[in-house]
């Protein structure tokens, strides 16, 4: 380093203390503001307001808080511009963080303009009832700790006194010498530290638990109260014959796709989801499917945090004893077609006692036939938010039974394929030939999903018959839901 290149080191650090100083000896900047503890939600308005049932679960359990998006910064040649989005027109349940996401130009003037909107922002969701209890901003790219304490003084220095103040710190910045002197004008910090919001590059280390302690044990070190981010978000990526992203998107439906005949699934994929879950299909020719058009060897990869893994998480946060963690920032409630992303109801089930578990329910709908035949169709609904696991063997089927009958058609619907089998005296199951039992199969079912089948059409003597149906399907965590087999009746 040149003697020059440390003097003007020097010379900042000394300029960025003073400015702490100046600030903490002024009326926004007097004293820091404490954060209790508690969990939060982040959320677009697109995704609010939730359902009155779903809030009072999430108080129950302790997610009281929600972080609002409420307005994009856009600038240029030094100006800023804060777009704001639709605030409520009634107070929201619960305590609400304004959250102020974009990017800041550069210029000597961004700083005070930059505080000027903020406060109108505030201003006005006072103005309407829905007196946020802070600000917190997420900039993307996120500015070295040196420029954000740059542009939080002024803000701070006009911040009401009983506004709390936060922002996103990059995950890469907590090696930073000059990130601790920020903690001077924050009032905690928001990072994320596991899983990845959508738009970022894939890292596996992001979705390591031990990775994610080892960082808050180092954020610990530092000092500042702080709130772990966790991406609750599935992406689905198109990539192509070299691996490169090509599309990202977050609204898919991924049932179709594990059932279509033109796609495969790449060998090993599902084993690469140990601490998330992973699915790669592989397409062998040009295909269009589900609004994706691919070209030879291009593959869907999609990624995400079930469940199960938001349960492990705040298990072991809640072992590891540090005094600056305030709770978990889920991000975020999911938009319309994000049927994989975690809902406020997910969450609420994760952080509920007991193991979160989908309630499937599959129901036989009657159909005309002649005399001695017995048509039908089962519709599957899943009355919760919570998908399967993704099984494509041994599980994930509705079975059907009904001794004394034959098995004449069996059309598929939604399901993706079938298997024939007959009960013997015992109980076991025999080859096809005259069959009184269907199983049929589904790779996969979505959260608030429903899967029918065709018309199955049944031989058999008398006016009614009897049909026993059983479920067996995987769920992320290991576990098979088989619930009791349920008895229906078909004519009559």
């Amino acid at each position: 380093m040149s003697a020059r290149g440390g003097a003007r080191r020097g010379a900042a650090a000394g300029a960025l203390a003073v400015l702490a100083g100046a600030l903490l000896a002024c009326g926004g900047g007097e004293a820091k503001r404490e954060r209790g503890p508690g969990s939060a939600l982040w959320a677009s308005p697109a995704a609010l307001p939730l359902d009155p049932a779903v809030e009072q679960r999430l108080r129950a359990v302790g997610v009281e808080e929600r972080f609002t998006e409420a307005g994009r910064l856009e600038g240029a040649g030094g100006a800023v511009r804060l777009a704001k989005a639709p605030l409520a027109v009634r107070a929201p349940a619960g305590r609400t963080t304004l959250v102020v996401r974009g990017t800041v130009p550069e210029g000597e003037a961004v700083p005070r303009a930059l505080a000027t909107e903020i406060r109108s922002l505030l201003a006005e969701a006072d103005g309407r009832g829905v007196r946020p209890v802070g600000i917190h901003l997420d900039l993307d790219p996120v500015p070295s700790p040196a420029r954000l304490f740059e542009l939080l003084g002024p803000l701070r220095e006009t911040l009401p006194a009983d506004r709390l103040l936060s922002t996103t710190v990059p995950r890469a910045a907590l090696g930073d010498r000059e990130l601790p002197r920020l903690a001077d004008l924050t009032d905690f910090w928001v990072v994320f530290l596991f899983g990845q919001r959508p738009g970022e590059r894939e890292e596996l280390a992001y979705w390591d638990f031990f990775r994610t302690e080892q960082d808050a044990r180092r954020l610990e070190e530092i000092g500042e109260p702080f709130l772990l981010g966790v991406s609750t978000v599935a992406t689905l990526s198109r990539l192509d014959a070299r691996g490169e992203v090509r599309e990202e998107r977050t609204a898919f439906r991924l049932a179709p796709l594990l059932g279509h005949r033109s796609l495969e699934m790449v060998a090993g994929s599902l084993l690469l989801g140990v601490d998330r879950q992973v699915v790669e299909l592989r397409t062998r020719g040009r295909l269009a499917v589900e609004g994706w058009r691919l070209e030879p060897r291009e593959r869907l990869r999609m990624v995400r945090a079930p469940v199960h893994l938001v349960e492990e998480l705040e298990r072991l946060a809640g072992s590891w004893g540090l005094a600056h963690h305030r709770g978990q920032l889920y991000y975020r409630l999911p938009e319309a077609g994000e049927v994989l992303s975690l809902s406020g109801a997910a969450v609420a089930a994760a952080l509920e006692p007991g193991p979160a578990t989908p309630e499937l329910r599959a129901e036989v709908e009657s159909l005309p036939a002649p005399p001695g035949r017995f048509r039908f169709r089962i519709r599957l609904r899943n009355a919760t938010d919570l998908a399967t696991e993704i099984a494509t063997l041994e599980h994930n089927f509705v079975a059907l039974a009904a001794p004394g009958a034959r098995v004449r058609e069996v059309e598929l619907g939604d399901f993706v394929r079938y298997d024939l089998a007959r009960s013997d005296a015992r109980g076991e199951l025999r080859g096809a030939l005259r069959a009184d039992e269907v199983r049929l199969f589904a790779p996969l079912v979505e959260g608030g999903g429903e899967i029918a089948s065709g018309p199955i059409e049944l031989l058999a003597g008398g006016p009614v018959l009897r049909v026993r149906i059983a479920l067996d399907f995987l769920l992320p965590d290991g576990r098979v839901f088989t619930p009791p087999p349920e008895e229906w009746e078909v004519g009559g």
